[in-house]
């Protein structure tokens, strides 16, 4: 059990230690709760903090279950199994896209993140609060990938352990502290796990 993100953070940037201080290594909050994460990350390894909105496109009749996800590029990651699944048609693909892809612009303007953050030739540290089915941050390494970083580290508490082997063979570099072979939801691994609220995420990246 982690106490909270923050604890998780000091956690992960133990695990990071290598990384404190080195030129060209930027550390990347997955908003809301991995930015609280990834603040304590990159204070304690004196690195530039940025976030990357990231949106999960729901499941009809089930938003909490992933069927992709969106960044700020607008080009969708799908996971094609839960497409075949769930016979997911062309339309509900066509307007669950657009619903969140204007949340993600909605959400860059309030946060005052921008979409002209250079990763070329830099080292991407990815952190999130934790990671079930990994579709927001899949989305984040495809876009980052189009871009040519040095290197992606997807850094984050816990991770269930089917997600930690896909993301081992994704990521250059996979942190992650925990992967419980119980795994229901991030949360559940958290003594304490409140909403993260926009101002909280707005204040963190000043």
């Amino acid at each position: 059990m982690f106490r909270d993100r923050r604890n998780a953070g000091a956690m992960l940037a133990a695990q990071l230690i290598r990384y404190s201080g080195k030129p060209g290594v930027i550390v990347f909050g997955i908003p809301r709760g991995g930015v609280v994460v990834a603040k304590v990350v990159a204070d304690s390894l004196h690195l530039p903090l940025k976030g990357f909105v990231v949106r999960k496109l729901g499941a009809p009749g089930n938003p909490e279950l992933a069927i992709g996800a969106v960044s700020h590029d607008g080009k969708p990651y799908w996971n094609e199994d839960v497409l075949r699944f769930l016979s997911v048609s062309s339309d509900y693909k066509i307007t669950v896209l657009k619903k969140e892809f204007e949340e993600v612009r909605r959400r860059m303007k309030a946060f005052g993140i921008t979409d002209s953050t250079e990763v070329t030739g830099q080292t991407v540290i990815a952190v999130d609060d934790g990671i079930a089915t990994g579709a927001t941050l899949k989305a984040a390494i495809d876009c980052w990938r189009h871009q040519g970083p040095c290197k992606i580290i997807v850094a984050v508490p816990v991770c269930s352990p089917d997600t930690a082997k896909e993301f081992r063979s994704m990521a250059d570099e996979f942190i992650c502290l925990e992967t419980p072979s119980h795994f229901a939801s991030v949360g559940q691994f958290y003594e304490r796990f409140s909403q993260t609220m926009d101002e909280e995420v707005c204040a963190l990246l000043e």
